[in-house]
């Protein structure tokens, strides 16, 4: 009985990302705008909604898709009412880790999707269409029947939204060590458009840092790819994208290895 007793208090102390503890939910939403997206305005089902001011104050126009009749606390969205909200700022504010992304695996920054929950109860999502952000390239057949090298688009990707909120941030003793209880995660954005803004990113990163007094792992995104850490200014890197660092202090390393090196093997 002693030993079964010091198994549960390890798995109870140790062992956390169990899926059904955390939220963890992948979620591949339907997306209600046509291929152009909506401006301004969108019209969902019977509804007409306006549609969000982005945070550069920039004139986008955005794809809205449908997550669905979920009951909120499921996907950890308990805080969603009848108002666009950014979803970094989501992420932030109640300890959830959102992603969205699209089925090439580039990732859309937080910072350009928006979250709301409608009268009738659906979940929408809001993605921002901005034609300068890089989300790769691949190779297409064109008319005259010859392969060609083409920008993907927003527009003709599958698009995906995960949701996970890691019950040891939530865990009444981890909250009590933690310097930052109950919200682990943070985001930082950019557009880099001059060196200063590059500086004023990494300021920001460091300040974010200092936050959590270094305690954690933070991964760097120049618009849609994880990069290394951006330490100094590269004009022919950086200039015209959005910079992203996202800090997370439940990390408390990470570990990178080829898919070769996996092995194979057959499951039942």
């Amino acid at each position: 009985m002693a030993n079964t007793g010091f198994l549960v208090e390890h798995a109870m102390t140790e062992v956390w990302a169990e899926p059904s503890q955390d939220r963890q939910h992948v979620i591949q939403p339907a997306r209600y705008t046509s291929i152009s997206g909506g401006y301004k305005r969108a019209r969902i089902q019977r509804f007409e909604v306006n549609l969000p001011v982005a945070m550069d104050g920039a004139d986008v126009w955005h794809h809205v898709y449908h997550i669905g009749a979920v009951y909120p606390i499921l996907l950890s969205l308990e805080s969603l009412g009848n108002s666009w909200v950014r979803s970094d700022l989501i992420a932030m504010q109640y300890g959830v880790m959102l992603n969205v992304f699209l089925e090439s695996g580039v990732t859309i920054p937080l910072c350009h999707t928006w979250l709301r929950r409608t009268i009738d109860g659906n979940i929408l999502l809001a993605v921002e269409i901005r034609p300068s952000f890089d989300l790769g390239r691949q190779m297409i057949q064109n008319e005259f029947f010859q392969q060609e090298l083409v920008k993907r688009t927003l527009s003709s990707e599958r698009l995906y939204f995960r949701c996970y909120r890691n019950e040891r941030a939530q865990e009444v003793g981890y909250a009590g060590s933690s310097t930052r209880p109950f919200k682990p995660t943070q985001y930082v954005y950019k557009f880099i458009n001059t060196p200063a803004a590059f500086t004023q990113f990494l300021n920001d990163v460091n300040t974010a840092k200092a936050g959590y007094s270094n305690q954690g792992k933070g991964y760097y995104f120049i618009d849609g790819f994880m990069v290394g850490p951006q330490t100094g200014y590269q004009a022919n890197v950086q200039l015209g994208k959005w910079l992203s660092y996202i800090h997370d202090e439940t990390v408390l390393y990470d570990a990178f290895s080829p898919c070769s090196d996996g092995g194979t093997y057959r499951s039942d």
